[in-house]
């Protein structure tokens, strides 16, 4: 199957529904994740500052994600975030914690 989105016309929050669609709950949950660290490190956010700007949603897809998930659920998405990114999303978070100190 070939999907072909024409984005001119489809953008913003359809677009990304699309995009979910595509993937499996756990894939999407560990590209949201990947996005939303690398949102953090990109502008050196500190983990408050982020909770200011509660506006944009990708600042608090990582604190979403992780609180409203089971054991299970996480252990999933960890195992997609590994296969997608080739890196532990532990890691991934504790690089943030890093640029937070």
């Amino acid at each position: 199957m070939c999907l072909y989105i024409n984005f001119k016309i489809v953008s913003g929050h359809f677009l990304e529904g699309l995009f979910a669609l595509l993937y499996s709950p756990e894939e999407y949950s560990a590209i949201c994740l990947h996005d939303s660290l690398h949102l953090f490190k990109s502008h050196k956010f500190a983990f408050l500052e982020c909770l200011k700007h509660l506006t944009n949603v990708r600042t608090y897809v990582l604190i979403e994600i992780m609180i409203s998930r089971s054991h299970d659920e996480l252990q999933l998405i960890q195992k997609c975030y590994k296969k997608l990114y080739s890196i532990d999303l532990d890691k991934d978070i504790t690089s943030l914690n890093i640029l937070i100190n």
